[in-house]
Formats: structure tokens, C-alpha cells, sequence
């Protein structure tokens, strides 16, 4: 069912505090790999600066992958005391990095 995705171009933000889509994804990215697609793979803190998220993109992208797959580190997407789940935590720091925005945006056929 992943298999189409190998032909798409992808970036994967997920939180390793998400069981669900943390493992989830991982499934994803493996059949992605299998079917021949270099994915490159990345472990960020979710408490970076924004310079330290224009950082990590830049690294990301140079490795020049049709996917993309950062996972934000155990502990460091949910603000202690928030009450907000680590899916949801994702979101909020994943959709404030432009470089990523930028990227997706810039993707067409």
C-alpha cells in the first residue's frame, strides 16, 4: 500500500514520543527503501533554535533524497506540563520551520 509513495517526493516530520506514527512511518520509510528510493534520515531536538532547523534542512537536502525523514528526539516535543500529546506537539514545531515549507511548496511534476 506504501509502494506509490517511492515515486513521490516526501518529508517526513514525526516525534519518537508518537508510537503510533513514530512506528508507523518507519514501516513506511522501510518499504519506501525497498522499493529502491534513497530516503535520508535524521534525528533533530525539538527545542532547537530556528537557525539550528535551517541547519538541520540544509544538511538534509544536501544529501539530495527524494525523501525526507526527521524525527524529533524522545522528550523534546512536548512542553513539560503542556498536556498536549507528542502528535500534536510535532505539528506545532514541524509546521514553524520555513525551510520545510519552503521545500514542500517548491515540489510539482
Amino acid at each position: 500500500m506504501a509502494a506509490p509513495l517511492a515515486e513521490k517526493r516526501l518529508w517526513i516530520v514525526v516525534s519518537q514520543d508518537d508510537d503510533k506514527s513514530y512506528s508507523g512511518e518507519n514501516a513506511i520509510t522501510k518499504v519506501i527503501q525497498e522499493e529502491g528510493t534513497t530516503v535520508a534520515t535524521a534525528v533533530w531536538d525539538g527545542q532547537s533554535t530556528a537557525a539550528q532547523f535551517a541547519a538541520d534542512v540544509r544538511s538534509m537536502k544536501a544529501q539530495k533524497a527524494p525523501v525526507n525523514h526527521a524525527s524529533f528526539q524522545t522528550g523534546t516535543t512536548v512542553p513539560s506540563g503542556s498536556g498536549i500529546s507528542a502528535h500534536m506537539g510535532t505539528w506545532r514545531i514541524a509546521y514553524a520551520i520555513p525551510e520545510i515549507r519552503d521545500w514542500i511548496m517548491r515540489q510539482s511534476r
